[in-house]
């Protein structure tokens, strides 16, 4: 049986729309990529970081090491060649991000209508590993209340971000867990299991 040329898929209130956005709709914490590299173009920095920041607590990393499937995705790539995605937020999170010693912006943009209204004291949680994903687990537990204690078996907080070759990438996933443990609200132990 032949398939068809083409699908017909009626557009409907879940994400369909969302995923006509082909450059956001890849990326894994869903940032809006056309927003921010159309501020950075029309000189927005400020309100580019805001977009950036939104939804990945490790803007700043994945400005300099992420996959990129953002630009995998990018309509302009079957023109001629996709945009620099990833560059551009590197660019950024260098301007605007925690690497530059002030938190200011970083706990400012975090988007809020994530997170329930009725934030408080909730229970213990414990995220076992600091990879990039227990960090991220812990940092938006955190932000919602719970007192969050991350565990790790290595010797510093990071996982493979900092077991990679780049002196630099170490030095961003410090950066991005001193974030955490700035606000008090989660702490890290290491244990030997």
């Amino acid at each position: 049986m032949m398939q068809p040329l083409y699908q017909i898929q009626p557009p409907d209130a879940t994400d369909y729309w969302i995923r006509m956005i082909k450059c956001q709709d890849a990326c894994p914490v869903h940032t809006d990529a056309c927003g921010y590299v159309t501020a950075v173009a029309e000189g927005r920095y400020l309100d580019a970081y805001r977009m950036i920041r939104a939804t990945n607590p490790f803007a700043s990393i994945c400005g300099r090491v992420c996959g990129a499937p953002c630009e995998i995705n990018c309509r302009r790539g079957s023109v001629d060649s996709p945009v620099s995605i990833r560059a551009i937020k590197g660019f950024v999170t260098a301007k605007y991000g925690p690497e530059t010693g002030d938190f200011t912006y970083y706990h400012k943009f975090a988007n809020e209508k994530v997170l329930p209204p009725d934030r408080g004291d909730y229970e213990k949680v414990a995220v076992i590993g600091s990879g990039v994903s227990g960090m991220t687990a812990a940092h938006d537990l955190a932000r919602t209340g719970y007192k969050v204690t991350v565990f790790e078996t290595d010797f510093m907080a990071g996982g493979m971000l900092t077991t990679a070759p780049m002196l630099l990438m170490f030095t961003m996933a410090s950066t991005s867990f001193a974030v955490l443990t700035k606000a008090n609200r989660c702490r890290w132990e290491r244990r030997l299991w």
